[in-house]
């Protein structure tokens, strides 16, 4: 019977005299986070209600801790009904968020400008983007005390 995840009491909790018992100030931040999050508040701004100080990341984990409607050895201090709307909750908001993603690298891109050059210094390029790239060649900063090529 495992008693406590990774040794570490739940949030919420304390353990007398080896039972665990609900600990009502904890509970009490616990349901108020609960609450305002389903009131359609943010997790920081619920956190924020409720006093708790914890990591961001550690916020939807408090929602599908299975202590919380309670087990053999923790009470219960929510309803599983209540920790079904908590989660889909958590997971409706989850899959409306949208994270920032990364732009691709533009490194080994050709450079295209609006305008076209088609001779420079009596020789003729084919390709524009060939073209394009080594102009770029010729007119990025020098790196490291590099000197740029300056030949076309």
């Amino acid at each position: 019977m495992s008693k406590m995840k990774n040794g570490r009491i739940p949030f919420g909790y304390d353990i007398v005299n080896g039972a665990a018992v609900i600990n009502e100030a904890t509970a009490g931040q616990l349901k108020t986070f609960f609450q305002v999050f389903l009131a359609g508040e943010t997790m920081a701004e619920a956190a924020r209600q409720a006093q708790l100080s914890c990591s961001m990341s550690t916020y939807p984990h408090f929602f599908q801790r299975k202590e919380y409607i309670g087990t053999e050895y923790y009470p219960a201090i929510i309803t599983p009904e209540y920790q079904a709307q908590l989660i889909a909750e958590w997971k409706k908001r989850k899959g409306e968020t949208r994270r920032k993603q990364k732009k691709p690298s533009r490194k080994g891109v050709p450079l295209y400008t609006d305008f076209r050059l088609t001779e420079q210094q009596g020789t003729r390029q084919e390709d524009p983007a060939d073209f394009a790239a080594a102009f770029y060649r010729c007119i990025r900063p020098c790196y490291k005390g590099r000197k740029t090529k300056t030949g076309l």
